[in-house]
C-alpha cells in the first residue's frame, strides 16, 4: 500500500511551487470533489514547511514531506516506493539529474511526469526503460509543460477536426502563438547554455540528432516525409491564416519532435 497519490518533487523551486498551489486549491482545498493523498519533496525542510504553511487547503498535517537530494539513489527510492505518481520540478537541467529517477519509477511501477523539453533525455529514457516499464506497467511522461503540451494537443485536436468535419487527414501543420507571458525557466535555460558551450558533448545529443526530424519515434516506426526539424521558416514570415507576421519559436524543434512521436 502506498501512502501518496502524488508527490511533488522540487516543490521549494518556482515551477515546482505552482504545481503544489494548484494541487492543494483544485485537490485538497474547501470543496474539492476528488481530495487526493499527496507529499512534496525537496532537499531544505525549512523550505517545504514554509510552503506547507503557504497552502490554500486545510488538513495540512496531511501531507507528506520527503527531505530528500535527487542525486541520491537511496533517497529517490524512499520517495518513489511510497507513491504511485512523481511529478519531478527539480532540474537545471533535467539531463543530469531526471534518469536515475526515471530508471527507479521504471523498476517499481510509479509512474512519472516532468516539464522539460530536452530531446535528448526523452530518447535516452526511452531507450533504456521502455521494456522495463511495459513490464511494470509505469507511465513516463516527459515534456508535460508549455513544452510540449499545448503545441501536442492542439496538432492533435485540430487532425481530429479535420478527419471527423471533412474526412480528410492532415497533411501539414503550423502552430501560430499570437501572445503569451511569462519566461524561460531556469533548467530550460540551463540546458540551452550546455548546448552552447558543449554543443554534441552534452550526453545523448549526438545520438538524438542521427535521427534527424523523427528523433523520438518509437521503435519500429519509419517517420514521415519530412527531412528538417522545423522545415523552411527562416528567420522571419508571413502565416496568411492567421494574417500576422511571425518568427520560429526558440523552442519549436522540441515541440515538432513530441508531436511527430505522438503522431508515429
Amino acid at each position: 500500500m502506498r501512502s501518496y497519490d502524488v508527490t511533488i518533487l522540487g516543490a521549494t523551486g518556482f515551477t515546482g511551487n505552482l504545481a503544489t498551489q494548484y494541487i492543494a486549491r483544485t485537490y485538497a482545498g474547501p470543496g474539492s470533489a476528488e481530495p487526493v493523498r499527496w507529499a512534496i519533496a525537496g532537499r531544505s525542510r525549512a523550505k517545504l514547511e514554509k510552503i506547507l504553511a503557504s497552502l490554500p487547503c486545510a488538513d495540512k498535517d496531511k501531507i507528506g514531506i520527503f527531505v530528500c537530494d535527487v542525486t541520491s539513489a537511496e533517497d529517490m527510492e524512499r520517495v518513489v516506493k511510497a507513491t504511485h505518481v512523481v511529478a519531478n520540478f527539480a532540474g537545471t537541467p533535467y539531463l543530469d539529474k531526471a534518469l536515475p529517477i526515471v530508471e527507479l519509477c521504471a523498476r517499481h511501477g510509479t509512474s512519472y511526469v516532468d516539464i522539460t523539453g530536452e530531446i535528448p533525455l526523452h530518447r535516452l529514457s526511452y531507450d533504456r526503460y521502455h521494456m522495463t516499464c511495459q513490464a511494470s506497467k509505469a507511465v513516463i511522461l516527459h515534456g508535460c509543460g508549455y513544452d510540449s503540451a499545448p503545441s501536442d494537443l492542439a496538432a492533435y485536436l485540430a487532425a481530429k477536426a479535420l478527419r471527423e468535419r471533412h474526412g480528410a487527414e492532415c497533411a501539414h501543420l503550423t502552430a501560430v502563438v499570437e501572445d503569451f507571458s511569462g519566461g524561460m525557466g531556469g533548467s530550460t535555460l540551463a540546458f540551452l547554455t550546455d548546448l552552447v558551450t558543449k554543443g554534441s558533448g552534452v550526453k545523448n545529443v549526438p545520438e538524438a540528432a542521427a535521427r534527424g526530424a523523427y528523433a523520438l519515434d518509437p521503435v519500429g516506426c519509419h517517420g514521415g516525409p519530412d527531412k528538417r526539424i522545423i522545415g523552411d521558416l527562416g528567420l522571419i514570415g508571413w502565416a496568411p491564416h492567421a494574417k500576422t507576421w511571425f518568427a520560429p519559436f526558440v523552442l519549436a524543434a522540441p515541440n515538432v519532435l513530441v508531436v511527430r512521436k505522438s503522431n508515429a
